[in-house]
């Protein structure tokens, strides 16, 4: 959309007290300015100070409420978790003063982002005097914004306002929200006849049939209740019941609230356009009263007749709603085709056709549907075999009772349920199994997910995310806890919500993907009031497994929430708007299969177990073997403070405040060892980029402190505890550094400083094990690369910040990278490409996501265990793509891995090589084989 722009700034100052203001120039305005000045976009600097400017775009369609044709936009930087973001914002759009259908207005706006292709805006209502402001924002990339980026942000809120503009303003009248690429139904008739109008008239009656290609059996089933509760409904009551149960989702969270109802809002359109799967759209004159009535005999109880009258519109969609019969749609396992049977009357006129629809099987969970209602449905609270499940968890003898009281039951009386909970599905040997859809299409796993039932899981010993976290779910619903679901793009796990006597850390999260985890490495950063709650006779092998599913969960909402594409699904919310589980009866299941031979299970992983213990020693006494094992501590909280508050200004604090880090961790280990490479070693470097590029130091990139106008100061925690706290701008705390007094002087406690950003330890343990020995005792060779790189940055051979940290990493790798599983320190550690780790973020160990490029190890082994294919003995890892690897089992299960995780999962036949084998690689045909994976490394595609 091309316009003429405008260099303007009136009336900008009376909107500055509603834009965010920076404290002092941000160091990025400049490049803004620049990258708008390539991008031939004309602009005024409004406040050069804080960091404003304007531009001025005249529209094609839109026009505010005076009748105005342009439009005045605010750019601004503001620092949001310690990043740059840029912000523009255009102020009175619309109004709402006199505004007879105030719903369908909310509806257009906070649809815009879905419905207008590209759109990145949000809009905000100003109760006060009913004006509309757009917003867009975005985090300015290290790398900075180029001129194309520039010009597609800035105009993105311009084109969406235009886009939006005439379906905004039939919603205003009319109070319908049209979009013009919505499908609702369709636009021609196909038969007609001819009938009797109110008066005895001729009159013409046209009608086309309106049905669904695909419907589902699970929905039909337990959503049923949601879907005619929403049918009764009008778009503000609609909104309403959106709200209340994102309201009880989530509680006093406000932004995950806002992302609850946006999804809600996209989920109610996907019904309204979705269901009934078969409807009738008839065409006649205005007062003409049509019938229609559809039966589907085999699937339905009864019909249901409804009437209609067409409006002045001309026409009018009868949507008949059947009463499903839910064990007829219970035993279909495969994709069916379901003849749907409709009647038309109109003038005493009866005409008939037919309409048929593919009822997808049980075992499929239609997406679309709003907060995470598909999931949630086969969470089965009432499930027979749930009992039983709990019965087992009982006689571990783990927790005194079993069942949570609000206000009777002890946090750590909850915590210890949880934990037998987990032993007994353990106890069950689940392992990690993906399946796909019923049907094998890559169409239908684009609108559905395949889902076990309960009793699948336990029966096939197998669970993906989904189902994992249902059946879990299940037992925890059962036993009144407020269980939760939190879905992210691709991924499910649970969350309880769980207050504690301190009011801190309310949710416990549980990634059952690692419930058939044999073994993993203890961890030292934890919760600790969580693992206090369990005696330590229980804390073993077993434990170390339910507390890294806790740990990785924890550390995917922590990540999730920062995104903002976390979405939690309140299971007693969805069950009050009607959700209801998907049945099931002990006269049909018979009862819980006995568990397998725990005797076998437990010998299996006490030796993975043993064999992990040693490695976790060996690798922990590696670390403490680092040089600065000792920590420097400081002479007081003020001297450590002011360490803080000059991050990003001089080289040497980073140093300083990396070997204060307290504990005998190997985590505190790894960061006091990296106080050699950001300390003296680099420090020309670190001077030279400071003075060149104004960012912030390597290590500050780790420890996640601000470079620059950051305020410190000491919080006293309760117990005897404090903080040093890091406020930004705007007064928001952006971290906080727990202190350790001691009488040599105060410490970082390096636990809690792992809890509070944990990617603190796992970058620093990245970075460290990434080097042979002799690099962190070489301060002179580290020093030379450094003085190298250091002139370089100086005689302008470098963009930007991370052009020139990049470099001075790839040396260090090409001098002291380590060698594939070399030596004892390196056992198991791949050497790293010099363009992997990064300078800003040494080893990103964030799970991977379908599309991700991985490197990895993987053997495939027959049912004997016989080894047919193991990359290994190629001398280099495999590079193979997260979710579009094949065969598609081993593809499915490397989305949602990490760097450095290992995992072994069992694939089918349907999933492997099938009826085919695989003769190069001694596959017979109809195989079942197993994976046993080890991830090297994530490179996730530029977004």
């Amino acid at each position: 959309m091309h316009r003429k722009l405008f260099a303007t700034v009136s009336g900008l100052f009376l909107v500055l007290s509603a834009c965010p203001c920076p404290a002092a120039t941000p160091p990025e305005f400049a490049a803004v300015r620049k990258s708008l000045e390539h991008a031939a976009i004309e602009y005024r600097v409004f406040d050069e100070e804080r960091g404003f400017l304007s531009v001025k775009y005249e529209m094609t369609r839109h026009r505010d409420f005076e009748g105005d044709q342009a439009i005045e936009l605010i750019l601004g930087i503001r620092r949001i978790d310690q990043r740059p973001w840029l912000e523009i914002s255009a102020f009175n759009l619309f109004s709402g003063i006199n505004n007879g259908h105030p719903s369908a207005a909310r509806r257009v706006l906070l649809g815009a982002a879905d419905k207008v292709e590209g759109s990145l805006a949000t809009f905000s209502y100003d109760e006060s005097d009913g004006t509309v402001t757009g917003h867009v924002r975005i985090p300015i990339p290290t790398e900075g914004v180029d001129a194309e980026m520039m010009k597609t942000v800035v105009e993105n809120l311009p084109n969406t306002v235009d886009a939006i503009e005439p379906v905004y303003r039939r919603a205003v009248h009319t109070g319908l929200v049209d979009w013009p690429q919505d499908d609702q139904g369709p636009k021609r008739p196909t038969n007609d006849f001819e009938a009797k109008g109110k008066r005895g008239e001729a009159i013409r009656v046209q009608w086309a049939l309106w049905s669904e290609r695909r419907v589902w059996a699970s929905t039909l089933i337990a959503a049923d209740a949601l879907l005619r509760k929403f049918s009764t409904l009008n778009d503000e009551r609609r909104d309403e019941l959106g709200m209340q149960i994102a309201r009880e989702s989530v509680g006093p969270s406000g932004a995950v609230a806002r992302a609850c109802f946006t999804n809600w809002l996209r989920g109610a359109q996907y019904m309204e356009q979705h269901y009934p799967p078969v409807a009738v759209r008839v065409w006649a004159p205005t007062g003409t009263v049509v019938k229609a009535t559809v039966r589907c005999p085999q699937y339905a109880r009864a019909a249901e007749a409804a009437e209609m009258t067409v409006d002045e519109m001309g026409y009018v969609d009868v949507e008949p709603l059947l009463k499903w019969n839910e064990e007829s749609l219970a035993k279909i396992e495969k994709p069916t085709i379901a003849t749907f049977e409709v009647d038309i009357e109109a003038g005493s006129v009866l005409r008939s056709d037919k309409a048929e629809v593919e009822i997808q099987p049980l075992s499929e969970a239609e997406l679309g549907l709003p907060l995470g209602a598909p999931v949630a449905a086969y969470v089965s609270e009432s499930h027979p075999w749930v009992k039983d499940l709990i019965a087992e968890a009982g006689r571990l003898r783990i927790a005194t009772d079993l069942g949570f009281l609000a206000g009777q039951t002890t946090y750590s009386d909850a915590v210890r349920q949880l934990y037998a909970v987990w032993r007994a599905f353990r106890n069950r040997d689940l392992k990690y199994v993906s399946i796909v859809a019923a049907n094998g299409a890559q169409s239908a796993a684009q609108t559905s997910q395949t889902i076990r039932q309960f009793h699948e899981a336990i029966s096939d010993q197998g669970a993906n995310c989904a189902d994992g976290s249902a059946a879990l779910a299940s037992v925890l619903q059962a036993l009144d806890f407020d269980v939760h679901l939190f879905l992210v793009p691709g991924h499910v796990f649970v969350g309880v919500y769980l207050p504690s006597e301190d009011g801190k850390d309310p949710w416990i999260c549980i990634e059952t993907t690692r419930l058939g985890d044999d073994a993993v490495s203890p961890d030292q950063h934890f919760f600790d009031k969580v693992e206090a709650a369990v005696p330590s006779a229980f804390r073993d092998g077993d434990w170390d497994c339910f507390e890294a599913a806790c740990e990785r969960a924890n550390a995917e909402y922590l990540d999730a929430m920062q995104k903002g594409d976390l979405l939690i699904a309140q299971l007693q919310a969805l069950r009050k708007a009607g959700l209801k589980p998907i049945p099931a009866s002990r006269s049909a299941l018979g009862k819980l299969p006995p568990a397998p031979d725990t005797r076998a299970i437990n010998a299996r992983r006490a030796a993975a177990q043993s064999a992990e213990r040693a490695k976790y020693e060996a690798e922990l006494a590696w670390a403490r073997s680092l040089p600065n094992g000792t920590p420097t501590p400081y002479r007081d909280a003020d001297a450590l403070m002011r360490d803080v508050e000059s991050v990003g200004q001089e080289p040497a604090a980073i140093g300083r405040l990396l070997r204060s880090v307290s504990g005998s961790g190997e985590g505190p280990c790894c960061l006091r060892a990296l106080s050699v490479l950001y300390d003296d070693a680099l420090s020309s470097f670190h001077r030279a980029v400071l003075d060149r590029f104004g960012q912030p130091l390597l290590a500050g990139a780790i420890l996640e402190l601000p470079a620059a106008n950051a305020k410190a100061a000491v919080r006293r925690l309760g117990n005897g505890l404090s903080a040093v706290e890091l406020q930004d701008a705007d007064g928001d705390t952006i971290a906080r550094l727990p202190l350790v007094f001691r009488e040599s002087g105060v410490l970082i406690a390096g636990d809690e400083l792992c809890l509070e950003q944990p990617s603190v330890g796992r970058d620093a343990k990245g970075v460290v094990r990434v080097l042979r020995d002799d690099a962190l005792r070489d301060p002179t060779g580290l020093k030379r690369i450094g003085s190298q790189v250091a002139s370089m940055v100086e005689a302008g051979r470098f963009n930007d910040f991370d052009q020139a940290a990049k470099a001075v990493w790839k040396l260090i790798v090409e001098q002291y990278g380590r060698e594939a599983a070399g030596g004892a320190a390196g056992e198991g550690v791949a050497a790293a490409e010099p363009e992997v780790p990064g300078a800003l973020a040494p080893l990103d160990l964030g799970a991977a996501r379908a599309g991700d490029s991985m490197q990895l190890h993987y053997q495939v082994l027959l049912a004997d265990g016989k080894v047919v294919f193991d990359t290994r003995q190629r001398g280099k890892p495999s590079k193979l793509t997260a979710g579009r690897a094949k065969p598609s089992g081993l593809g499915n299960a490397l989305v949602g891995m990490h760097a450095g995780e290992k995992r072994t999962i069992t694939v089918p036949a349907s999933q492997g090589w099938g009826s085919q084998g695989s003769p190069s690689f001694g596959i017979p045909p109809n195989s079942t084989v197993t994976f046993v994976i080890e991830v090297i490394s994530i490179n996730m595609p530029a977004p």
